[in-house]
């Protein structure tokens, strides 16, 4: 224990927070991935947190928050030199701590979330050293919310050697097998997904929509399914790892997302990974991806049938989509994402 405090002293340790940490939710994603590529690099990484829900892997500690944590500046044996909060409510705890602090900006999710980001704006700006923001559209939000905050666009990475073309396809049902992930809130919209399905069906008999993910929305959605009896051609699986995730990527012929509330959607990225063309709803962010990319279409969020047409263009397109999927994914890797934030780093120790 002496020699491992001691290594600590000497290196420079990162505390990464969020309020509750899943394992399996795109914030959870960022800060885990990022831990590890900065492992690489040589820093030393825990992630803090009120709540654990699963445990962060084994390399890297995990750190059981109070309220009075960030009274000082070592936590459960860990001596940290940068705090690096995920989340606007997070700030605040770090009022009174006199470590640098980088707020790395994921987007609000519905109008509580974006209140509070306003509120810790206010009340945090002079605390804040650097903000991250995902995206060019992200940043674009941000004008004249955030002060004199230095802000840097670092896009989120994917993992390329998890989610690849080449894994085996075993949740096919469908043709086209549609699919979603991620978390079953209403700003994600999967309820006109669900609506779509009928209008689909008309086209493509066949079709089959798995929805991986929970949420608040979970039980609305299954009522909807069963009311619209489409109990057959959609699927609402509920959480899952990213060891089965994966397999539902591999298994879809089309990634899809009616999300009105986005930054940066990892999971778009982790279709594209595994060859898979996208449709997404025409927010900016998404707009951004589509149009550097190439690799699908953009949708009216709420439009049943412009969802269910541009389901028909890009099944009728689909190689043309379909060919730029894996190779642009390729260049959104974590370890460049986690070297541009080191940098920031150096910068404030």
């Amino acid at each position: 224990i002496q020699h491992f405090r001691i290594f600590l002293m000497k290196s420079k340790n990162i505390l990464m927070i969020e309020n509750t940490f899943h394992g399996v939710g795109g914030h959870d994603i960022v800060i885990t991935n990022l831990c590890v590529e900065l492992q690489k690099l040589g820093y030393n990484t825990a992630i803090g947190a009120f709540n654990f829900i699963e445990n962060p892997p084994s390399s890297i500690h995990p750190i059981k928050l109070n309220k009075s944590s960030f009274t000082k500046n070592s936590i459960d044996g860990f001596d940290f030199d940068i705090i690096h909060s995920h989340e606007s409510f997070m700030n605040y705890y770090c009022l009174f701590n006199k470590k640098p602090l980088v707020y790395h900006f994921h987007g609000p999710n519905g109008i509580l979330q974006a209140l509070n980001f306003r509120l810790s704006m206010f009340l945090c700006q002079n605390r804040i050293s650097k903000m991250i923001t995902v995206s060019k559209s992200s940043t674009d939000y941000l004008k004249g919310k955030t002060g004199k905050i230095p802000i840097e666009i670092i896009y989120n990475g994917v993992e390329t050697d998890l989610f690849h073309p080449k894994l085996p396809r075993p949740h096919l049902k469908g043709n086209p097998q549609l699919l979603f992930v991620g978390n079953l809130l209403s700003s994600k919209n999967v309820t006109t997904l669900v609506s779509s399905m009928s209008n689909i069906l008309k086209l493509y008999p066949d079709a089959h929509l798995q929805i991986i993910g929970n949420g608040s929305e979970y039980q609305n959605l299954k009522d909807k399914i069963k009311n619209l009896k489409l109990e057959k051609n959609i699927e609402l699986v509920g959480q899952l790892n990213r060891e089965d995730i994966k397999f539902r990527f591999s298994s879809c012929d089309i990634f899809i997302s009616a999300s009105v509330a986005e930054q940066h959607s990892i999971t778009a990225f982790e279709a594209m990974a595994c060859g898979k063309p996208v449709l997404l709803s025409n927010i900016p962010p998404f707009r951004e991806v589509i149009s550097d990319s190439g690799t699908g279409l953009t949708f009216s969020p709420f439009d049943i049938f412009d969802i269910t047409n541009k389901v028909k263009e890009l099944f009728e397109n689909y190689e043309k989509f379909k060919i730029n999927t894996r190779k642009w994914a390729e260049t959104y890797s974590w370890s460049s994402s986690a070297k541009q934030v080191a940098k920031i780093y150096d910068e404030l120790i």
